[in-house]
């Protein structure tokens, strides 16, 4: 069996070397379509031994493709473009497919690379046809399919164990290509005579998102939504999951997470196996701060896992690595850097190509201690930017074996400046002057930056230096000069890290506009041990934690729960926890710190850090009352005296009915108790309403569907109850559902036949 691999080019001498490199010994013969090129494309292809024929360009990419089609002699053609290629293994079992000629035709994984050639990332394979018998064509002027010719014909697919790598969304690339006003136009005719295809609208919607133009990608796709019928989903599954995604991300870079969670919710019922839903999800989440919701939606991306085969681009490692990497930045926080290191290790280990990460994990992990920072850098060393990056963290918490390393990185492109930076961050440390820099501009560069930034922590006179034309110097102007305009410390975080400015970077940390967007670059530092001791503001909620903690340190306890009270409007986290334990064990209130960890462990049940304190504190499993029990209830917290003597003398059904209404009545007094901020008497009431729960619940027999979904109620209002207990602020808007979860209940026992 003969191949012919076919391309459409225009302007292509940048890449189509390695394209048609990667043909030799696959194809039999190379057809090229050229559609206007000004560049060296044609004599490159045609020193390969191309057929290249001239095609006069009409806007329509099918016609194109169908004339190298007609120019083409083998029994079968792999299309391909020149921005992509075929690593040799795969050239190879695509040739021996081919040679058996068992199939009409065969799906190929697109790896798409994305980022910049200097750093890229691969995404997941997208299955799609590109090689198969001749003598079938394309349609569809933009983005030609070839799959409907096929599926009309009654064609055999098979599916070939074969990638296709394509460079063509690097970001070089695209800016050198300019494609996407083209591709808009051309779409946009297509979609005038076939408004509702929904190949066309994806694929406009994805040309505006590379476009950063999320309005439009809404205005085309929320209207799409409303169109999809169940015919849909026999074909285009793949692409209503597509259409969905692109509106949750473009809803999120607006900020509008009621609409984010609203497309979401749907999508998750459609397509409960697609990981990179709720992982998209949780990126918003997280990035608003909503880490319960953030936390929930990256545990459920890991608990679906990767797609066995992609029909579309997808998030990649939604279901593995990036969801790892992402908890661990919501455990950080949420202040258990046990738990966070659990994910971060796990994310590397999964994938260690992500540079940024290996920071996050030298500040969760005893860096310092012999042989931590070996096994770090064994992580990176396959990867040059890894090992810098492994190397930067070694340097930066002052590891001596690091300070050697830095000598013996490679020096490339993507390397060079960090190489420079860590260069010059050892003379400081090491007290070299500058004469060491002799010869190396870029290298006295950064020694002269960051001997300035170094001198800010001495608060030496700042040394007269010419960096008027260095962005980082534009940064710090405003620092220098005390501005009162809204100040970022992100642009210069790293370097004056790198400088020892500590003192520095506690005096501008409460100042800086940006301070919640690198908390956790802070947290996973050496600042970490002073953080508590910053006079922080005290406007996002981590910054009250820190002041509780801070106050407690000094021994002011008052104001560590004056400071605490505040800290309970917001979400609930470890730390927050942590500094309440602690002050219950310093008034000697053991029974509290075991009440208010136990809440914890069910609102946070893989928290690492509340398991060991659990542990300390030896707690046991609070026992369930019985029926008599809470209707007889303590009458500190009973406000339903009126029939307490009657109690044992009840039929079962009263009592029932009763604890129902009983419930009913303590959400009140709770809610009373919160408007009048006496949180410890409300809390005793949740308490009260969570036994009648867990009473409830352990008496279903849970062999009956009725039962069972009974069951699952309680335990949404049981998980209620804890948040009400963990973040009191919650019972003003939840109120009237507990209470009428609970009045109804008491009127449906209410009809039940004795």
């Amino acid at each position: 069996m003969r191949l012919s691999a076919c391309m459409i080019v225009k302007d292509e001498a940048h890449v189509i070397k390695r394209c048609l490199e990667s043909l030799r010994d696959v194809a039999d013969e190379v057809v090229i379509v050229d559609t206007g090129s000004t560049d060296a494309t044609r004599e490159i292809a045609e020193s390969f031994g191309a057929k290249v024929y001239e095609f006069v360009w009409t806007g329509d990419f099918s016609a194109a493709r169908n004339m190298a089609l007609e120019h083409a002699y083998g029994d079968y053609v792999l299309v391909i473009d020149a921005d992509e290629f075929l690593p040799k293994d795969d050239g190879l079992r695509l040739r021996q497919a081919v040679e058996r000629g068992e199939a009409d035709a065969f799906t190929v994984d697109i790896i798409n690379y994305l980022g910049s050639v200097r750093r890229f990332i691969r995404s997941p394979g997208v299955r799609v046809v590109r090689v198969f018998r001749r003598g079938f064509r394309y349609r569809g002027i933009i983005h030609e399919q070839i799959l409907h010719d096929l599926v009309e014909a009654g064609a055999h697919i098979e599916m070939l164990d074969v990638e296709l790598h394509h460079l063509g969304y690097l970001e070089e690339f695209i800016k050198l290509k300019n494609k996407s006003e083209r591709n808009i136009q051309l779409l946009e005719k297509e979609l005038a005579d076939h408004p509702e295809d929904l190949f066309h609208v994806t694929n406009l919607m994805a040309e505006y998102g590379r476009l950063g133009q999320n309005g439009d990608i809404i205005r085309i796709g929320e209207p799409m939504v409303e169109k999809v019928r169940p015919e849909h989903f026999a074909r285009q599954s793949h692409l209503i999951l597509r259409l969905y995604r692109m509106l949750m991300t473009a809803y999120g870079e607006l900020g509008d997470m009621n609409k984010l969670q609203e497309f979401g919710t749907r999508a998750m019922r459609i397509f409960p196996n697609a990981a990179d839903l709720p992982y998209t999800l949780g990126v918003y989440a997280l990035k608003h701060r909503r880490l319960r919701q953030a936390r929930a939606a990256f545990e459920q991306a890991l608990e679906i896992g990767e797609p066995k085969v992609h029909l579309v681009d997808s998030v990649p490692g939604s279901g593995s690595y990036a969801a790892h990497a992402k908890l661990g930045e919501v455990w950080v926080y949420l202040g258990d850097l046990i738990a966070a290191r659990r994910h971060f290790f796990q994310s590397l280990r999964a994938y260690p190509r992500q540079e940024r990460l290996y920071a996050f994990v030298a500040g969760v992990v005893p860096i310092r201690e012999r042989g931590v920072y070996a096994q770090l850098k064994e992580m990176a060393r396959h990867d040059p930017l890894c090992l810098t990056f492994a190397t930067w963290a070694g340097v930066l918490w002052g590891v001596p074996d690091s300070f050697e390393d830095v000598a013996t990185l490679p020096v490339m492109p993507e390397t060079a400046a960090i190489v420079a930076k860590l260069k010059a961050a050892v003379a400081l440390r090491q007290s070299v002057d500058a004469s060491a820099f002799a010869g190396d501009s870029l290298g006295l560069r950064e020694y002269k930056w960051l001997q300035l930034l170094a001198s800010l922590d001495q608060e030496m006179d700042i040394p007269e230096l010419d960096f008027e034309e260095d962005a980082r110097y534009h940064a710090l102007r405003p620092w220098l000069l005390d501005e009162q305009v809204p100040k970022k410390l992100a642009p210069l975080f790293d370097d004056l890290l790198l400088a020892s400015a500590y003192r520095t970077l506690y005096k501008w940390m409460p100042k800086a506009a940006d301070r919640d967007d690198w908390f956790v670059h802070a947290v996973c530092s050496p600042l970490a041990e002073g953080m508590s001791c910053v006079d922080w503001k005290g406007g996002l909620p981590w910054e009250i934690e820190l002041r509780a903690m801070r106050a407690f340190s000094k021994k002011n306890f008052e104001q560590s729960a004056v400071e605490l009270e505040r800290a309970l409007d917001f979400e609930p986290t470890v730390r927050k926890i942590i500094i309440e334990t602690d002050l219950a064990l310093v008034y000697q209130n053991v029974q509290h710190a075991q009440t208010i960890v136990r809440q914890a462990l069910i609102a946070f049940p893989s928290s690492e850090l509340l398991h060991a304190v659990a542990a300390k504190l030896q707690m046991a499993s609070r026992r369930v009352p019985s029926l008599d029990e809470l209707l007889e209830g303590d009458l500190e917290v009973n406000p339903h005296r009126a029939y307490q003597g009657s109690v044992k003398a009840m039929p079962l059904k009263a009592k029932i009915v009763k604890l129902h209404e009983r419930a009913c009545e303590c959400v009140d007094e709770i809610r009373r108790l919160v408007e009048s901020e006496d949180i410890m008497g409300a809390r005793r009431y949740i308490e009260y309403v969570q036994d009648i729960t867990a009473f409830l619940r352990s008496n279903l027999d849970l062999t009956y569907e009725a039962a069972r979904a009974a069951d699952a109620s309680y335990a949404y209002y049981y998980r209620m109850l804890v948040d009400w207990y963990l973040q009191p602020a919650k019972v003003k808007e939840q109120y009237e559902e507990m209470r009428t979860f609970w009045a109804s209940w008491a009127q449906t026992w209410e009809k039940v036949e004795a």
